[in-house]
Formats: C-alpha cells, structure tokens, sequence
C-alpha cells in the first residue's frame, strides 16, 4: 500500500543519510550521496527532508559532485516545502507521519534550508528573490551574510531600486559586528555621499581586519 511504500523510501532514505555522515556504519559520502540522488529521482512520496537538506548541501559545497548551486537551490526548496506542509498538517494526519518515521522538524531547521537557498539565489544572481527573502521577517535573527547580501543589493541596484540609506544602515550594523565587508562596503556608501575622509577610514579599518573573502561579493557579480 501507500503507506509502506512510502515508509520504505524513509528507510532507504535514511539510511543512505547514515553511510553518508558515518552514523552506525562506515562513513562513505560518495555511496551515500549516490544511493540518495537515485531515490530522490525516482520521485516517489516519503523521500526525508533531511536527505533533501544533505543534497543541496554537497552540491553547495561541491563535495561528491562538482559545485552547483542551481541543484542545491533545488533540493533545499524541496527540504523546505515538505517542513511547510508537515507544520500545516492536523493532529491526526501528524501521528500518521510519526508512525511513519517522520518527526515534525522544529522551525530553526526550516529556516536554515531558506537561508541557504538565499545563499544560492544571490551566487545565481536572482537578486529579486533575494531581496525578496532577505526583507522577510523570516529573516530577521539571519546571518550577518544575508543582511550583506541584501545591503550590496541595494548599493548596485540589483533585484530592487539603488538605495544607499538602507545599504548603510546594513553595513554600519555588519561594522558593530567587526566585518571587514561591512567596513568596506561602508567606505563606498561614503564615497557616495562624497564623505571622503569618513571613506578612508572604513577601508583603512577593512584592510587592517584582513578578512577573509573581503572581496568576495563583487567579484563574479
């Protein structure tokens, strides 16, 4: 019936997510990827979210498989409209669910599934989605990245209007928190504002941080 054959997808799903993290079995992340990609391609119902979650995680951080960010877009969506539907559910059709394996995920898993995707859409260059996603509020305790994410948004002008208030408010935040980032994209809000020596001091503040991917927003977008 349904049910079983649904409760079997769970199963291989899971186990595939146990030889690839090494959970009572010899860790193989290839094999374990693999056994995961096949099932989720079959399209049958029962597939884990969880597996879902660990898909879009290799093809983000192109381990196993090259780096692909469309692809863990994909799987991270799929991972967060199952959470979204589970937390919909009525009590009784929860306890199927939970008979079933299935435990209705908090909301903090949930959440790091959005978050990642607004990491994909923003490599992609779906500025609008981010903005979008990033405004949501949603997204109101996201990673410093994000909210710089949104804030070189609105400095270039891609996927909203040019809006440098909202771009500094953003990166003097990111400053509180010590980014280098936050301190460069600063400067160049003051550059804008014709604030020179206001600019000068960010990015002598930005270089002496050194850090890491200082530059990694403007190059390649």
């Amino acid at each position: 019936c349904a049910k079983e054959e649904a409760n079997k997808v769970w199963a291989e799903g899971y186990m595939g997510v146990a030889i690839a993290e090494g959970v009572g079995v010899e860790k193989d992340e290839k094999k374990g990827f693999t056994q995961l990609l096949e099932l989720k391609q079959k399209g049958q119902e029962g597939f884990p979210f969880r597996a879902s979650n660990l898909l879009g995680d290799y093809y983000y951080l192109g381990k196993v498989v090259p780096q692909n960010f469309s692809e863990a877009k994909k799987h991270y969506e799929a991972g967060t409209k199952w959470d979204k539907q589970l937390l919909r559910y009525d009590e009784k059709t929860k306890q199927f669910y939970h008979e079933a394996g299935w435990v209705i995920q908090p909301e903090d898993a949930s959440m790091r599934r959005i978050i990642e995707t607004t990491y994909c859409n923003f490599k992609l260059g779906n500025y609008e989605d981010v903005v979008a996603q990033s405004n949501s509020t949603l997204m109101k305790d996201a990673p410093l990245a994000i909210k710089e994410n949104l804030g070189w948004c609105y400095f270039n002008g891609k996927g909203t209007k040019v809006d440098y208030k909202k771009a500094t408010e953003i990166f003097q935040k990111g400053v509180e928190q010590n980014s280098a980032y936050s301190m460069y994209m600063l400067g160049k809000c003051h550059e804008v504002n014709k604030e020179m020596d206001k600019a000068l001091e960010m990015q002598e503040r930005a270089y002496a941080t050194q850090a890491t991917g200082l530059y990694a927003y403007e190059v390649g977008n």
